[in-house]
C-alpha cells in the first residue's frame, strides 16, 4: 500500500520516477545488509520488499529537473548493482517467465521440464508468462533426477529443468547444449517446498541462459 498509494502523494509539485530491481538468492535481511548505507540515501530513496517473485529493491527520486533524477537514479542503480547485480534478474515490469522467453528465443533452443516436487508448477508457470520455446513438460511424482530425466527425453529439447523428489531438500538442475547447472534448495513442508523449488529453477535457467 505504501509503494503504491501513499508514497506518491508525498512527491506533489515535483517529477517523481522509481526504478526496481528484482532479485533472487537473497533474503530481504540480506539485500539489506549488503546495500549498507544505501538504504539510508534521501536521494534517491533505496528500499527493500519481500515479493513472491523474490526481493525487490526500489529507487524512489523527486525533483522539479526531470534531468536531475534521472541521473540520480541512473548514479544508485549503479552502486546498487556493484553490490547485488549479480543477484538480479530484471527490472520494473519484467517477470522471471519473459527473461527466461527472450533468452531462449535469442538462442533458437527448446525447452522442456520435468517436475516430481514441484508438481507440475514450474510448467503452470511457464505456460502463464507465454513462453514460446516451451515444448512440453511432465510430472512425476517421487521420481529422482535420473528417471525426471529419461522421463522427457523423447521431447527432444535443447534445455530440460529438472525438480527431483526430496525430504527438506532437493537439487533442481537446469542443462543446456553448452553447461549443466545445478541449485540445493531447503525447505520446511511441501508448499513451501513447491514455492522455493520453482522460483530456483526459473533464477537457475535464467543463469544458465545468459549470453
Amino acid at each position: 500500500m505504501w509503494e503504491d498509494h501513499v508514497e506518491p502523494t508525498l512527491f506533489a509539485g515535483a517529477v517523481l520516477r522509481s526504478r526496481t530491481l528484482k532479485l533472487l538468492g537473497m533474503g530481504e535481511s540480506a539485500v539489506e545488509e549488503a546495500l549498507g548505507d544505501l538504504v539510508r540515501s534521501r536521494a534517491p530513496t533505496v528500499a527493500t520488499y519481500a515479493k513472491n517473485d523474490g526481493v525487490h529493491v526500489r529507487l524512489t527520486d523527486k525533483d522539479p529537473d526531470e534531468a536531475t533524477v534521472a541521473r540520480r537514479l541512473a548514479e544508485m542503480e549503479g552502486r546498487v548493482r556493484e553490490r547485488i547485480g549479480g543477484h538480479v534478474w530484471g527490472t520494473d515490469g519484467e517477470t522471471l517467465g519473459s527473461v527466461v522467453d527472450s533468452a531462449l528465443h535469442a538462442r533458437g533452443w527448446r525447452l522442456a521440464t520435468a517436475e516430481a516436487l514441484s508438481g507440475g508448477e514450474l510448467a503452470q508457470s511457464l505456460a502463464g508468462a507465454g513462453v514460446r520455446a516451451y515444448a512440453g513438460g511432465i510430472v512425476r511424482p517421487g521420481a529422482d533426477a535420473a528417471a525426471l530425466a529419461s522421463a522427457i527425453h523423447a521431447i527432444g529439447a535443447e534445455v530440460s529443468v529438472l525438480v527431483p523428489a526430496g525430504i527438506a531438500e532437493t537439487q533442481v538442475v537446469v542443462r543446456t547444449p553448452e553447461r549443466e547447472r545445478t541449485a540445493t534448495v531447503h525447505f520446511r513442508s511441501e508448499s513451501e517446498g513447491r514455492r522455493r523449488s520453482v522460483l530456483a529453477a526459473l533464477d537457475l535457467l535464467r543463469r544458465a541462459l545468459l549470453l
